[in-house]
């Protein structure tokens, strides 16, 4: 009942948003004496839209697990036309608002200049236009182009024998958002290149069933590090029945992924200790962390990092609270729209979290939130490229 209604929301704002965005192009065409058939193309292709966006949804949901080349067409199509019109709805609004106090004021003009009105019709096309432009980028340049991100870690007192420790981390993979391997086998070729010493996963393996990991299955499998390869579970690892999570569970360990579920390891190098804790997801309605079990048994003198996944845990449960050094989730995307620009970085996110992507100092403590790999709802990325972390321990 709840998915059902959750998807009656969804299809409702996708279409009443483009139904103002067609409407507000077939008022533009008439304006201008252009042919209608500009707009009642665009009509016809809205209303084919609008009935296969249920049907996809609903495939997603009962169908098999994953996408194959007509559903991943179908998603890249639906993605196409409705992710431009989300971003084109305000600045249209805002135009039709300044229009409506123009015209009660009295300044909108009867006879307008015919070469500003060209000029103005020009701007016009052109402004719309960008939001499909940048989808387009976003689809094809940035949503299966991974970003490897440095970040070095200082810390005090960092025990000698873990002085250059090269860890990686890889976050919501979503399997289940991809049709075939070549991405993951990407993804690992650039964690090959780094040479970590250790490689952790902060959960969101798949979307909604065990099934969709095996894209993913043979690339994860060939993941290897000194210290091991660990992983954590996140909110979409739980959306599913008990027996599927059991064997998503499974099909984790056996691909080599110590999956840490309220649990610890004890890690060395060099002579030093390092302690690993995971716990399971806390977050997105969901209450499945055990912070107490996680940690039983660890020495508050020695440094600990913590796996989850939802940064709103870290906020409610460990900082300044528990005690660990590193704190590793993702689960933000960094709200997989976003802009980067002379170093620094905004992203929608950023209205729901505040620790919503990359490095964060909380005292004597460090937060990293990775912008994951993979995606969920529309098949793209715009400015906030799926991310493979490289941390550098080092010694403050």
């Amino acid at each position: 009942m709840r998915w059902a209604l959750v998807v009656a929301i969804i299809v409702l704002v996708q279409i009443g948003v483009d139904a103002y965005a067609l409407w507000y192009w077939r008022r533009w065409v008439r304006r201008r004496g252009w042919s209608p058939w500009l707009y009642r193309v665009a009509w016809g292709i809205g209303i084919g839209m609008a009935l296969l966006l249920p049907v996809f949804l609903a495939s997603r949901h009962w169908g098999a697990p994953g996408l194959t080349g007509l559903t991943g067409a179908l998603y890249a199509a639906l993605t196409l036309w409705y992710v431009p019109k989300l971003l084109l709805f305000p600045v249209l609004l805002v135009g039709e608002l300044a229009g409506l106090v123009r015209r009660s004021v009295g300044t909108s003009s009867p006879n307008p200049d015919p070469q500003r009105r060209r000029l103005l019709t020009v701007a016009g096309l052109g402004i719309a236009a960008v939001p499909f432009v940048a989808v387009s980028h976003g689809m094809v340049r940035t949503t299966y182009r991974p970003r490897l991100f440095t970040v070095e870690l200082p810390i005090a007192g960092l025990p000698p024998g873990l002085e250059g420790l090269r860890l990686v981390q890889l976050s919501d993979l979503h399997a289940g958002s991809f049709r075939a391997e070549d991405f993951f086998w990407h993804v690992l070729e650039r964690v090959q290149e780094v040479q970590p010493d250790l490689i952790v996963l902060t959960g969101d393996f798949v979307n909604f069933h065990p099934d969709e990991l095996r894209v993913a299955e043979a690339p994860l499998r060939s993941l290897r590090a000194p210290l091991g390869v660990y992983g954590c579970l996140g909110n979409h690892d739980h959306y599913m029945t008990p027996a599927q999570h059991r064997a998503l569970r499974n099909r984790l360990e056996h691909i080599g992924i110590d999956v840490l579920v309220n649990e610890n390891r004890v890690l060395f190098r060099g002579g030093a200790r390092l302690q690993l804790a995971g716990t399971d997801n806390t977050g997105a309605g969901q209450h499945f962390a055990d912070l107490e079990r996680a940690l039983a048994g660890l020495s508050a003198a020695e440094p600990t990092v913590l796996l989850f996944h939802d940064p709103r845990f870290w906020e409610q449960e460990v900082e300044a609270k528990a005690p660990v050094l590193l704190g590793l989730c993702g689960h933000t995307h960094g709200g997989q729209l976003g802009v980067r620009l002379a170093g620094h970085e905004w992203g929608i996110a950023q209205l729901v979290y505040r620790y919503w992507a990359g490095l964060y100092r909380i005292g004597t403590q460090w937060l990293y939130v990775n912008r994951g790999l993979g995606f969920v709802g529309p098949a793209v990325r715009m400015g906030i490229p799926p991310e493979i972390t490289l941390l550098e321990f080092r010694r403050a």
